[in-house]
């Protein structure tokens, strides 16, 4: 599909099914948004591929709402992904500042867990979803605003193939003396992950900051990715060791110049369960208070 299915008519068609059969939800996300809380009814009036306008009302005043998506939906598919990721994203009671409640951050940071590939669901995982979790990276906090963070995305079967035959050259100069058993594992690994995502640094080449600040703001950036994967039902894992950051791979992703590098491998799919808790450090073990 592309932007030309994208007709006045299909744009019609999809406002009318929000408004006949997700109502409630429509409502509920307006107010996620930062929509008025008085707000008792909701109806979307116009529907375009960079956002959309809605009526909210309550037995004695009405208002007009705007949304403006992150960027323009590029086909009728793509427009259909962000509108379930979007009305399906958590909806959090009312705070001062509309869309964001402490308790349900906290619960995600704390319920964040690495994900073994078999414990995720082999479904495609929608393209809005994915970017919003990438959205979340860029906003990693980055000394100097250099930004240093990349990405590229890797989904089906063909690419993921086209990613192992890299992994396939890559191993005997990463692992001299290799058991063919890792291999094979690291193949099962790549075509059961409905997701992949190389992780670059590529540094600002004028007036460069200190490395290890460039690797701090990737590694924020990737907590970053991890925490919204994990509001949204993903499971996720950060891939390092000497295959997943070899500066062939690197080659491969387009960071072959030093001092662009590449710091592995994450991916991502949908949970087949949330995983049990973990056991860890106490505050009191980890914080030394000076205040006198």
């Amino acid at each position: 599909m592309t932007t030309t299915d994208l007709t006045p008519e299909r744009l019609l068609a999809y406002l009318e099914h929000i408004n006949d059969d997700h109502a409630e939800e429509l409502l509920a996300t307006i107010k996620a948004l930062g929509g008025p809380e008085w707000a008792e009814s909701a109806e979307m009036t116009q529907l375009s591929p960079e956002g959309f306008t809605a009526l909210v009302w309550d037995g004695e005043r009405s208002e007009r709402f705007e949304h403006r998506f992150a960027e323009p939906a590029k086909d009728a598919l793509h427009l259909r992904e962000m509108l379930v990721a979007l009305m399906s994203r958590p909806k959090l009671p009312h705070r001062p500042y509309p869309s964001f409640d402490a308790e349900a951050l906290e619960a995600v940071i704390q319920g964040r867990r690495s994900y073994g590939v078999q414990a995720l669901k082999p479904d495609p995982v929608p393209r809005a979803l994915i970017e919003r979790c990438l959205d979340a990276a860029r906003y990693a906090p980055n000394n100097g605003r250099t930004h240093p963070f990349r990405f590229v995305v890797i989904t089906g079967p063909k690419a993921k193939e086209d990613l192992f035959a890299q992994v396939r050259e890559v191993f005997p100069k990463a692992l001299p003396g290799y058991d063919p058993r890792w291999l094979e594992n690291y193949r099962k690994l790549i075509l059961g992950a409905p997701v992949w995502i190389a992780i670059g640094m590529q540094p600002r080449r004028e007036r460069p900051m200190p490395e290890w600040e460039e690797l701090a703001a990737v590694s924020m950036a990737v907590q970053n990715l991890h925490l919204m994967a994990a509001a949204q039902g993903l499971g996720g894992l950060w891939v390092s060791g000497p295959v997943a950051t070899h500066p062939d791979l690197a080659a491969y992703f387009g960071w072959a110049e030093p001092p662009d590098r590449l710091l592995g491998l994450f991916y991502m799919g949908f949970a087949k369960r949330a995983l049990a808790p973990r056991k860890y450090p106490s505050l009191e073990s980890l914080v030394r208070w000076q205040e006198d």
